[in-house]
C-alpha cells in the first residue's frame, strides 16, 4: 500500500469491480480512455489480467477518511530493469476532479518506485484535447517526448515523459 496525505493506493482485487467503477468508464472521461470494459465480467477479467502480469500494477485510489474508491492508476514497467514505467490514471468520482488527486498520487508512486526499483523515467499518453490533464502533468514535470518509449501511438495523443531523478 502507498500512502499520501489524503489517499492510499492499493492493488485492485476482483471485489473492486463494482457498478460504480463501471459507471466511470461510461462517464465524461471515457472518451480519453483506451481500454474500456463494458460489463462487470469484463471488468473483473481486466483486474485479474493485471494481477497476473508481473510488469503491471493496477492500483485503486481510496480516500483515507472514508475508504471511498475514487479512481485507479495503472503502471506498466516497459523494460526488464524496471527503470521506465508507463502510467495511466482515471479519477472516476467527479467530486475529486480538479483537486490535485493526480499530482498527489503520481508523486507518491514515483517515490515508491524510485525507492523499490530504482525507476527513473515515467511516460504517459494523453489526448491533445485533454488540456486540464496536460497542464497537470506539466506541473509535475512531464514534457512532450519524441522518443518511441512506449506503444502509445495515436493521431490524437501526445507522449509525455518525466525524469523522476533530480538533475
Amino acid at each position: 500500500m502507498i500512502d499520501t496525505p489524503r489517499f492510499f493506493l492499493k492493488e485492485l482485487q476482483k471485489q473492486h469491480a463494482t457498478p460504480q467503477y463501471l459507471s466511470w468508464l461510461r462517464g465524461d472521461a471515457s472518451h480519453y480512455l483506451t481500454n474500456i470494459q463494458t460489463d462487470l465480467t469484463s471488468l473483473e477479467e481486466y483486474i485479474h489480467k493485471s494481477l497476473s502480469d508481473t510488469n503491471t500494477l493496477l492500483l485503486g485510489i481510496f480516500v483515507k477518511k472514508s475508504n471511498l474508491h475514487i479512481g485507479n492508476i495503472k503502471f506498466e514497467f516497459l523494460d526488464h530493469d524496471r527503470k521506465i514505467v508507463e502510467m495511466g490514471i482515471l479519477i472516476g468520482e467527479p467530486a475529486f476532479h480538479g483537486v490535485g488527486v493526480a499530482g498527489e498520487v503520481i508523486k507518491a508512486f514515483s517515490e515508491y518506485t524510485i525507492r523499490k526499483y530504482g525507476t527513473n523515467l515515467m511516460v504517459l499518453g494523453v489526448s491533445k484535447h485533454n488540456k486540464n490533464a496536460i497542464s497537470a502533468y506539466k506541473k509535475l514535470g512531464f514534457k512532450p517526448e519524441s522518443r518511441p518509449l512506449s506503444s502509445i501511438n495515436s493521431k490524437d495523443g501526445i507522449l509525455m515523459s518525466w525524469s523522476m531523478i533530480s538533475e
